[in-house]
């Protein structure tokens, strides 16, 4: 009752429901993501209780595809994540209610640090779509959770700032 997410990885797609359903119950904050064999039911599971739908054949195969059109993308995708040495990496930081970098335009980002992480996208907490290459102007809003992609450090250093409402 007290976990802050749940995987759903049973056998089949009704104890998966069931146990998305189950969760949601006893703990309506939870975060709920389940697999599914089949690719009819992802509203099923979602009216169930679950957060996101993963199923795994039908992403191994985008992932097939991605390979075959796009290997360097794919290829350093892969190095970021899996490479131990590497200190590079995608993340999200939310912006919470009450911080301060709430009305300040995207551009601030980049003037924490010279080496600031690179902002992707920005997903708007509102209207819940994602904002590809944010124009500099646009105003960070609480609730949105900005896509980045930089070194560790920096991305941690980042959260702080954001997350404290200290701004330099």
């Amino acid at each position: 009752m007290q976990a802050v997410g749940v995987f759903a990885v049973l056998a089949s797609d009704q104890y998966n429901a069931f146990l998305a359903l189950t969760a949601r119950g006893l703990n309506p904050q939870i975060r709920m993501v389940s697999t599914q064999k089949e690719l009819s039911v992802r509203q099923q599971f979602l009216r169930s209780g679950a957060d996101n739908v993963v199923n795994p054949e039908y992403i191994g195969g985008l992932r097939m595809v991605s390979e075959m059109v796009r290997p360097a993308t794919v290829g350093f995708l892969d190095a970021m994540m899996r490479e131990r040495d590497s200190v590079v990496r995608f993340d999200e930081v939310a912006v919470p209610k009450g911080s301060s970098w709430a009305g300040l335009p995207v551009a601030r980002l980049k003037e924490t640090d010279a080496r600031a992480p690179l902002l992707v996208a920005v997903f708007d907490g509102e209207t819940g779509r994602y904002d590809i290459n944010s124009d500099s102007s646009r105003l960070i809003r609480e609730g949105d959770r900005l896509v980045m992609i930089g070194e560790a450090t920096a991305l941690l250093a980042l959260r702080n700032l954001i997350e404290t409402g200290h701004r330099k």
